[in-house]
């Protein structure tokens, strides 16, 4: 019966099914506290921290979270002479946060994901085997956080560029409005494509050609 029951939690979260497999393990540590299947590097407590890790990490990570749960798996189990025996799922947890959290920012212009990444590549680095360092996954962490940082930068120089444009618009100085996007995609070429900045030259070019037409009007009426 108590096999049956660690087993049910367990294939729970085996599907993925953290939810209901969390309930479950807590259930089961609650009536069975004493129990080997409760204890232990494989037992209960340790799969329920395990699965508050992955349940943070998977659909739409919440990074943070995610962070905070691998936090507590160490706190919990630090003192157990087991510890040792969970070093490579920790690392492998803390690599998947490092690694993933910069993407995510790259995408969603995050820059508090990137602390995040540096917190989870130390925790890598603490648990991963000493004779074998994670070098290949440090490179690998680096490179997604100088996309990130590259992302967020371009994204805030169009931002800016934008508002500077659009100020210029309202103003009626379509030339400033032109000269803005094209420093712009001089700096970032794929964003000559980029379909606000080519709503934005349509109406300089636009604005331009209004105040030509109505400069060209006023220089007949005045030569009449």
């Amino acid at each position: 019966q108590i096999q049956r029951q660690f087993a049910d939690a367990e294939r729970e979260i085996k599907q993925a099914q953290f939810a209901v497999g969390i309930t479950k393990l807590d259930e089961f540590i609650k009536a069975h506290p004493n129990h080997e299947l409760s204890n232990g590097p494989k037992g209960a407590r340790v799969l329920l921290g395990k699965a508050r890790v992955e349940k943070e990490l998977i659909g739409s990570p919440a990074f943070a979270n995610g962070l905070e749960a691998l936090k507590n798996l160490v706190a919990d189990h630090r003192e157990q002479k087991y510890f040792a025996d969970l070093n490579d799922d920790l690392a492998a947890y803390a690599k998947k946060i490092a690694l993933d959290a910069p993407k995510a920012a790259a995408v969603n212009k995050q820059r508090d994901l990137l602390k995040i990444s540096v917190e989870a590549e130390e925790m890598m680095v603490r648990y991963s085997p000493p004779d074998s360092p994670p070098t290949e996954a440090k490179t690998e962490i680096a490179k997604a956080r100088a996309e990130a940082e590259a992302a967020i930068l371009k994204a805030g120089v169009l931002d800016e560029a934008l508002a500077s444009i659009s100020d210029s618009l309202k103003k009626e100085v379509p030339l400033d409005a032109v000269v803005t996007r094209q420093k712009l995609v001089v700096r970032f070429a794929d964003l000559k494509t980029d379909r606000r900045l080519e709503n934005a030259l349509r109406r300089a070019l636009e604005l331009a050609k209004k105040q030509a037409v109505r400069e060209e009007f006023q220089r007949d009426a005045q030569t009449e």
